[in-house]
This record gives structure tokens, sequence and C-alpha cells, in this order.
């Protein structure tokens, strides 16, 4: 099970709820139900650390630069794509085709201040274009198998 909420100002932006094989997205007073292709992803991403356990679908993709960071870009589908520090290894980024109330949108998030939590380094801090903004979130609550 994976619940992901986005809130800003105390109000929800958006909700992505994966439990028992199904998934919904939220948003704005509206929710969808997930199938084929979106319903995958959202499902993929309810792991932690997918990678781990779907390396044979991923495709060196090339290098490049995203924000300050030469990166190694990994190609996990049509869907989704992983931006990989070239120096750390650490994911700095990722790029993601989502289903919306609106529809289909293409996101890049970037992912930096990472702190360790049960031994394992997440990013504080996420820089998500938004309504033709940049904005950036941060991490207040992290809960690594309560």
């Amino acid at each position: 099970n994976w619940v992901m909420v986005m809130k800003m100002g105390g109000r929800e932006l958006n909700k992505q709820v994966y439990k028992d094989g199904k998934g919904t997205v939220s948003g704005m007073g509206q929710t969808q139900e997930l199938s084929g292709d979106m319903l995958e992803a959202v499902k993929t991403e309810a792991m932690f650390f997918p990678e781990m356990y779907h390396a044979d679908m991923a495709t060196l993709d090339g290098a490049e630069r995203l924000g300050d960071h030469n990166v190694y870009v990994i190609k996990w589908n049509d869907l989704k794509s992983s931006f990989y520090d070239t120096e750390t290894g650490l994911l700095v980024g990722t790029e993601s085709t989502t289903m919306t109330p609106q529809g289909e949108t293409k996101v890049v998030t970037q992912y930096s201040d990472f702190k360790e939590y049960a031994g394992v380094k997440f990013p504080t801090s996420m820089l998500i274009p938004m309504m033709g903004r940049e904005l950036t979130f941060e991490l207040k609550d992290l809960k690594v198998n309560p």
C-alpha cells in the first residue's frame, strides 16, 4: 500500500493512492481511477526503490545536465525516465507522464538536500513545475515501514 499527498498552505493539491491492486489520483475536487500504463506506473512507485526490482526494464538513454548535475539518463518506459548524478550516484530527478483530472501531463521533478532516514538517504527538497511556475516542496515527515 502506498499513499502520496502533496499539500500547499494546508490545501491538498494532489493525492495518489495504490491499495489492493487499484490506484486513484485526485486533485481539485476530482478523483479518477487509474488503469493500464498509469496504474502500472503507480504500482511501481508503491515500492521503495523500484529500480532494485525492475532493473531489467532499464535502458541507459545517455548523459546530460539536469540543473547543476551531470546525470545519466535511465529510461524505464515511455512514461518514466530517471536522472542519476554521475558523481554521487543519487537519484536527482525524474521525468514522468502522469494522469491528472485534466489529462496526461509530463513533469520533470528535481530532488536535493538528501538526509538519512533509517540508514538510507532520501531527498528532502523537490522542485516541481506546476501551474506555470516552479514550486519547491519540502519533506516534513517520512515513515519507513512504521
